[in-house]
């Protein structure tokens, strides 16, 4: 079993966005799919568009539309024919969490073995905190996740 932190990631003027870090990995979950994948040729474009919406999503809000529905989990980019995904929770118009992703090579990501463990761990985040919030184990104070951050993943 291991264990991860929800932690802030960047700020914006209204929105806070935050990531997922496991206890026993240097670095956080957003940061490794940047690492993985910011030197890759192959993937340039779809790289770039991911890292321009959450620039959008920092400055704009972040708004239903700019996500792809893939379960309670949401991805980046929501425009089709991109391979690239990042996977994250949306937890309302101020508040997003980041995870990692992968390269998608099927229509149904169960099918995808490079994005399903980053999909499968956004859903589980995204399930913690919408529990969290609704028992009110969590709370949100002037745009920031106030509560229990750390859980256990199998």
């Amino acid at each position: 079993m291991k264990r991860y932190t929800i932690e802030e990631y960047r700020e914006y003027d209204n929105v806070r966005i935050y990531t997922v870090k496991f206890d026993d990995e240097k670095d956080n979950e957003t940061d490794r799919f940047i690492s993985r994948f910011i030197h890759d040729k192959k993937y340039k474009n779809d790289f770039s568009t991911i890292i321009y919406w959450i620039n959008k999503i920092g400055t704009s809000g972040v708004l239903e539309r700019y996500f792809r529905t893939e379960g309670r989990a949401v991805a980046i980019p929501v425009e089709s024919g991109k391979k690239l995904r990042l996977y994250c929770y949306r937890v309302n118009e101020n508040i997003l969490i980041l995870g990692n992703g992968g390269i998608k090579t099927s229509k149904k990501v169960q099918k995808s073995p490079d994005c399903l463990p980053h999909f499968e761990l956004m859903n589980h985040v995204a399930k913690k905190i919408y529990w969290g919030l609704h028992d009110e184990k969590m709370s949100i104070k002037d745009g920031q996740l106030n509560g229990r951050l750390k859980y256990n993943y199998q």
